[in-house]
């Protein structure tokens, strides 16, 4: 199970920009937390609710186009220097260095 939903948005509107999410794997890890791993004893985990699309998909199929990554960085950079300011951005450029 691999989903990709890149640039579209989240609960609150905003684009995903995190790339792409391996599902199994994160569900997998999630059991293991649940299950413990020492003296537990816990032998197995269910998982109810979850709703997935079936694909043939694999994590290898999906690359970002030059574009999606220019997007990516854009809003990456938009909204770290309405967070951390422009002094911030100025200073990650030239390396700390500001005359």
């Amino acid at each position: 199970m691999v989903t990709r939903k890149f640039g579209e948005p989240d609960l609150y509107g905003k684009p995903k920009f995190g790339g792409v999410d391996h599902v199994a794997h994160e569900l997998t890890c999630a059991s293991a937390l649940l299950m413990g791993q020492t003296s537990e004893g816990i032998p197995a985990v269910l998982i109810r609710g979850y709703k997935y699309e079936r694909s043939d998909e694999g994590i290898s199929d999906y690359q970002l186009k030059p574009e999606a990554i220019r997007t990516a960085v854009k809003e990456v950079l938009k909204e770290s220097i309405k967070v951390l300011g422009l002094k911030w951005l100025i200073k990650l450029v030239t390396g700390g260095v500001c005359s």
